[in-house]
């Protein structure tokens, strides 16, 4: 069984038909969090104003993040109930950022750990 995610939509794809097992769940997984189809410019506009944006490839690929204009090697989402949303930039990156949210659940800020 193989797993891939499309760059337009985040979608788990397998080359079995059943829909037991690890594949069903990882596919729940993602309509939970994101809901169905959510794409990256959608995810990644809910932290533009704190300083994240996300630039699409432009033939295939992932994409990159950046924060305040530095290439963001990986981006963690860790919210309060334990969730958690990561995304590793396709060129790599100078920097790691993870989201801080206060006690009642609400972005905050964006945290850099330098690599």
């Amino acid at each position: 069984m193989s797993e891939f995610y499309r760059t337009d939509t985040i979608e788990a794809t397998t080359e079995t038909s059943a829909e037991t097992g690890f594949a069903f769940r990882l596919r729940s997984l993602f309509a939970d969090l994101f809901g169905q189809q959510k794409s990256f410019p959608k995810i990644f506009k809910e932290y533009e104003s704190y300083g994240i944006t996300y630039e699409a490839p432009e033939n295939g690929g992932i994409g990159n993040v950046y924060y305040n204009g530095r290439l963001v090697n990986a981006f963690i989402d860790q919210k309060n109930d334990g969730s958690v949303f990561s995304f590793h930039s396709e060129d790599g990156g100078e920097i790691n950022v993870q989201t801080v949210y206060d006690d009642k659940g609400k972005l905050t800020d964006i945290a850099v750990i330098e690599k």
